[in-house]
């Protein structure tokens, strides 16, 4: 459909364009008398680095109907790198948008310099007339499902699950190494603690049920008595860890082989200061899944686990008896790889329903070691995202999407926010499919295997201008 053929409707475009080129580009091409619509709105940024992906769905959400990002040329960059940074950031935030569903056509990326008013103008037209043919954005204007009876959208996300546990085995390990381990586990912390060499211990403490044990500080070696350690002990104590870096003297903390790779990654961070810090690593028989307080097998985290081996510790109690399969990893991306396969509109109805039922109580913030910054901006009073409800305001709609963004190349993918869910919402599926995206776009990358290597979305390669990017894929011509 061209523009001519329905001038009733004219759709609204945003156009981030960094100052020093793409801006300068467009006042190239309105002293030339080039023309493009006038529904291109443009907003002028530093750089296309300082793009965030909430401009993009805050754009979305308040009318616009397609998202333009223009920067410089990769090597012509005013700050040096920061088109190399963008290229990286939003090739994974499109590739995000099309796994929830929405339209490939609605977002670009174009390198556009100060002395190309023409591609500017052409670029423009091209942009408005692919979005024109897609005609007005309704999905990305209100996400929740507007009837509380779900029909089709549950069946779909039924069909889903029965064909992602089809192939994986659900038996629970029983073993008698956890008690084992527990008792160990008593007597060298008693050990720690009575010699002054470490000041408090960070483990599990007994819950109301047995199977809720909960994390928690022990503070004298009588409190040890409480200590727990068994196959519900699923919470990634990593996390607590931030804190006691402010704290005098060292803390002892338990951590099984998938919760070393979130320890790293806060070290790399400088979140954590391993001189505070005593890493007992724990061996590991897989975690219990719990549903209305019967036992339904292994976490689905757990069944798919690659992370075997404690990647730092200063003393190992007990082993990982789970075995390993070379199948693991395929298992691990099987659910990514199942939506892929879907219809644009099939995604869309399976995350509008899923992400409308979240009720926004945070738990999977509050669990996830990655989600760490000292202010929040869904806690900023200065916008309107402290809401504490799926209500209309976009943000409470899109906070999942947002969130596991705001973790890419971070995420050591321990499974937390999913665990912790009460609407049990499949959250890991958005992290892992940042994970999927960046091993095969950027090379084979975990989060947290060590405390040197730089992410891949902190880095760039500036000797290949034309490294792998879906961005390629949207309709531009490079």
């Amino acid at each position: 459909m061209s523009i001519n053929q329905n001038k009733e409707f004219k759709p609204l475009i945003v156009a981030f364009c960094c100052n020093w080129c793409s801006y300068a580009g467009a006042d190239l091409a309105g002293t030339s008398r080039l023309q493009y619509p006038a529904e291109v709105k443009i907003i002028k940024v530093p750089c296309s680095c300082r793009v965030n992906p909430l401009f993009v769905l805050r754009a979305f959400q308040r009318g616009a109907d397609g998202v333009i990002i223009c920067g410089c040329h990769p090597g012509d960059c005013h700050y040096s790198t920061g088109n190399y940074y963008t290229r990286r950031r939003i090739t994974l935030l499109y590739s995000m948008l099309d796994f929830i569903g929405i339209e490939r056509g609605r977002t670009r990326l174009e390198w556009v310099s100060a002395a190309e008013g023409a591609k500017f103008a052409k670029t423009m037209n091209s942009f408005v007339e692919e979005v024109h043919s897609l005609g007005v954005n309704t999905r990305l204007s209100d996400f929740r499902v507007k009837d509380t009876n779900f029909g089709e959208f549950e069946k779909l996300v039924e069909e889903y699950s029965h064909e992602l546990e089809a192939d994986i085995n659900t038996e629970i390990h029983e073993t008698t190494q956890s008690g084992q381990i527990l008792e160990k586990m008593k007597v060298r912390a008693k050990e720690l603690m009575e010699s002054g060499e470490v000041s408090r211990i960070l483990g599990w403490n007994k819950g109301d049920f047995e199977e809720n044990p909960e994390p928690a500080f022990f503070n004298t070696p009588q409190e040890l008595d409480n200590l727990v350690y068994n196959k519900f002990c699923s919470a990634n104590l990593s996390r607590y860890m931030i804190e006691t870096s402010k704290w005098d003297g060292k803390t002892l903390v338990f951590l099984k082989p998938c919760d070393t790779y979130s320890y790293n990654q806060l070290v790399k961070e400088n979140l954590i200061n391993p001189s505070k810090s005593f890493v007992i690593g724990v061996g590991c028989e897989g975690n219990v899944a719990i549903d209305e307080m019967e036992e339904t097998g292994l976490l689905e985290k757990c069944l798919v686990c690659t992370k075997s081996e404690h990647m730092v510790f200063d003393e190992l109690i007990g082993e990982d008896v789970r075995p390993r399969t070379t199948t693991d990893r395929d298992k691990r991306f099987k659910g990514v790889a199942e939506l892929e396969n879907l219809t644009p509109e099939e995604r869309y109805n399976f995350w509008q329903s899923e992400l409308s039922k979240c009720i926004r109580c945070n738990a999977c913030r509050n669990a996830c070691p990655s989600c760490n910054c000292k202010k929040c901006v869904f806690d900023n009073n200065n916008y309107d995202t402290a809401q504490k409800a799926n209500a209309t305001t976009f943000e409470e709609q899109m906070f999942h999407i947002i969130r596991s963004y705001h973790v890419a190349g971070r995420c050591t993918d321990c499974g937390e926010c999913t665990r912790v869910c009460p609407q049990d919402i499949k959250l890991h599926l958005l992290n892992r499919k940042f994970i999927k995206d960046i091993n095969e776009l950027y090379g084979e990358f975990q989060a947290g295997e060590d405390i040197e290597t730089v992410g891949p979305l902190t880095r760039y390669d500036i000797e290949n201008d034309a490294e792998p990017s879906i961005v390629h894929e949207r309709g531009q011509k490079q």
